[in-house]
């Protein structure tokens, strides 16, 4: 669980496609893997939705996306040409590996100790 400071620290100093990937997870509670996989058809803005296939269960699942995020995308969108909105290689094993390891040290770096990208659909 984060605190208060921690939440303000996530706000405050990531920017980017960092922030953005943890955004979509404090937000939904979606898993890295989910996260890596979406595509902005994936998102619908006029509707506030989010559909995904949920990465343990195989479920499409479609959840209401908060207006903050939707404005955070759609900033984001702006600065896209392809269809991915993170990651337009295959989604590996190894990438999800990566992903994680990079997110526990950029936590760690901003001050947030022992957090991991998963225990972000916790809070």
């Amino acid at each position: 669980m984060l605190s208060e400071f921690e939440v303000s620290l996530i706000f405050d100093r990531l920017t980017g496609k960092d922030r953005l990937m943890v955004l979509t997870s404090l937000f939904t509670g979606m898993r890295l893997g989910e996260v890596l996989h979406l595509k902005w058809s994936d998102i619908d803005f006029s509707k506030g939705l989010i559909t995904f296939v949920q990465g343990k269960t195989g479920k499409l699942v479609t959840i209401p996306l908060s207006n903050y995020l939707a404005t955070e995308m759609q900033s984001y969108k702006e600065t896209q040409c392809n269809g991915t909105v993170f990651e337009d290689r295959d989604i590996t094993k190894a990438i999800t590996v990566n992903y994680s390891q990079h997110f526990s040290t950029l936590f760690k770096s901003i001050g947030i100790d022992n957090f991991s990208f998963h225990s972000l659909r916790h809070c």
